[in-house]
């Protein structure tokens, strides 16, 4: 977008596969170690400037302590520079990570870097954004779910009004 700089976050592996099929494309894309500092320094650094960071399908896989200290170096990070943040991820429900199913599509793909990984962390709303850091708000929230369609999707739409309207995958744009 103009007027801010973006940067999406994956893991190295999956990285390089990006890169080496999207080429240019990809130029924007970090690898490293989520759950690390390193990959921080790469970021653009402008004061006042907004950064859009990308992280999808990424969170999920990370335990929740993990996730929660970098959203926290990422909202430090901002406001030390004086400059907003905006966050696009995908996140599953509490329940689906406690349940540790597995992302369907990636179970058919063989290749390394789509090993079926299980579920580590689960969003359950913008309040447990607000808890691990004041900062954060939720914008918007798309249950990617019920937008699937098809039987499985109803019945996941059914289970989620049971749990008090909480989405099972759902995509969040956040901000601080």
């Amino acid at each position: 977008p103009a007027g801010m700089d973006w940067r999406e976050l994956d893991l190295p592996d999956v990285v390089a596969v990006r890169r080496a099929q999207l080429g240019e494309l990809a130029a924007a894309t970090c690898a490293g170690d989520a759950l690390s500092e390193d990959w921080l320094a790469g970021l653009p650094a402008e004061r006042g400037r907004p950064l859009l960071v990308v992280m999808e399908g990424l969170l999920m896989y990370l335990p929740r302590a993990g996730v929660e200290t970098l959203l926290r170096r990422l909202v430090a990070r901002q406001r030390a520079l004086a400059a907003p943040l905006v966050l696009l991820f995908d996140a599953v429900s509490p329940f689906v990570a406690r349940a540790g199913l597995r992302y369907s599509t990636l179970r058919f793909r063989r290749d390394a870097v789509s090993a079926a990984r299980l579920f580590q962390w689960g969003l359950s709303g913008s309040a447990a954004l607000a808890r691990i850091d004041p900062a954060l708000h939720a914008v918007e929230c798309v249950d990617l779910t019920a937008a699937a369609g098809g039987p499985m999707a109803l019945l996941m739409k059914l289970r989620a009004r049971l749990v008090r309207d909480r989405p099972h995958y759902a995509a969040w744009r956040v901000e601080a």
